[in-house]
């Protein structure tokens, strides 16, 4: 399970852990925050829910069919060494 909130737009070359291409199936304004749906690129069947400040996306252009590079943010230290046999 990923937190809506756990997922973070980057620009389209970046580098960064976890990152992965992702097409935006649909989007939904509720006001402070916004809540976006992607099909994830090689896993089309896999749906992914991400919420969005509406301060973050300030002048990022989400629109339907179109492609992005998410990334999911990290576990924390102390939920990772937890999380490891």
């Amino acid at each position: 399970y990923v937190r809506p909130e756990d997922i973070r737009l980057c620009d389209t070359l970046e580098n960064a852990p976890n990152a992965f291409y992702a097409q935006v199936l649909r989007g939904e304004f509720l006001g402070a925050h916004s809540l976006f749906s992607f099909a994830l690129d090689g896993a089309p069947d896999q749906i992914l829910q991400a919420q969005f400040s509406t301060n973050y996306l300030n002048g990022r252009e989400l629109h339907p069919g179109a492609l992005v590079r998410l990334a999911i943010s990290p576990l924390p230290p102390y939920c990772a060494s937890s999380a490891r046999p």
